[in-house]
């Protein structure tokens, strides 16, 4: 009697584990698909399926319709949204692009296999001006559990001073919701470049300007995705780079790759003043659904603004 009442313990704990994983007892996933429009502007559907040993390709055709190209591994439509560049005559840099936990596939969607709980966004954009988003936030908090390849990597939270609780806060959440590989430590820019690591800079934007390996992300902020200036304001840019509208103030929430190929990301959350960055906070430990399907944003007194602006 005794060992039968352990078996139905391990039972039940096993079935617990699977299911926290996203995954039953059948091997069926829980996969979300997110699409959008204009870097995260426009969300056309946000829909949970089920998939069992599937790539992505597979749970897009059995979830919608989807045209296909380059021998049918890469998809050139979503619901009749096709391409704009691939196979026309007057050809337009308007193109899908998918990003799996946050960071841009970069193997067509047809070899990419899906895993339990994987967060993935299908976004139509224009790619003209060269606009390259390496990382985005709308998958938040599951970059910070999994990364494309389904690791958890180590992730440091750095506080600049006058922060420190926002970066525990932050490292509370996270280790709440079952992300235990998280630390809140002081600014230390050679944890910041380790690129064995995720990391999350809680600061004012001048402050965090003083370290050299953010003023070296910031150089080429167009290519890597951060569409935003700050001098005495804050200036927004569309996504052909030019200034869109400017605030007075404001907090930014940004993600970038930490080196190309890399699989681990840099998380700015920075601002002009210091209310503004609290928000920000709140954002990421109370109302994470309002930065769903997003590329980056902004956040000035009650508003959220998706980054880039879309300009016809």
């Amino acid at each position: 009697m005794k060992r039968l009442k352990w078996i139905i313990v391990a039972l039940m704990l096993l079935i617990s584990m699977t299911a926290c994983n996203g995954e039953d007892n059948t091997g069926k996933k829980d996969v979300e698909i997110i699409i959008s429009k204009d870097f995260g502007n426009e969300i056309l559907s946000i829909n949970k399926h089920e998939s069992k040993g599937d790539t992505v390709l597979d749970v897009m055709q059995a979830n919608y319709e989807v045209e296909t190209a380059y021998g049918g591994s890469f998809i050139n439509g979503i619901d009749g949204i096709v391409s704009g560049f691939t196979g026309k005559k007057n050809r337009e840099k308007v193109d899908w692009f998918y990003y799996v936990n946050g960071i841009l596939a970069q193997i067509g969607s047809g070899d990419f296999e899906i895993r339990a709980g994987d967060v993935v966004i299908w976004d139509y954009h224009d790619w003209n001006y060269g606009t390259f988003f390496s990382s985005i936030i709308g998958a938040y908090p599951i970059n910070f559990k999994s990364n494309p390849q389904g690791e958890e990597l180590e992730s440091a939270i750095l506080y600049l001073p006058g922060f420190k609780n926002s970066g525990e806060r932050l490292q509370s959440y996270l280790k709440e919701i079952g992300i235990q590989k998280v630390n809140a430590l002081p600014m230390d820019e050679d944890i910041l470049a380790d690129e064995a690591l995720n990391s999350v800079v809680i600061g004012v934007w001048d402050e965090i300007m003083q370290f050299e390996y953010i003023k070296n992300v910031y150089k080429n902020k167009e290519k890597t995705g951060l569409y935003f200036e700050f001098d005495d304001k804050l200036k927004i840019l569309d996504h052909n780079g030019n200034v869109a509208d400017t605030y007075e103030r404001g907090a930014v929430m940004a993600s970038v790759l930490k080196d190309y190929g890399a699989m681990s990301a840099l998380w700015l959350v920075t601002g002009n003043n210091e209310e503004d960055i609290e928000k920000s906070i709140d954002i990421l430990c109370e109302d994470a659904e309002e930065i769903k399907g997003a590329f980056s944003v902004i956040v000035t007194g009650d508003e959220i603004i998706n980054l880039p602006i879309v300009r016809r």
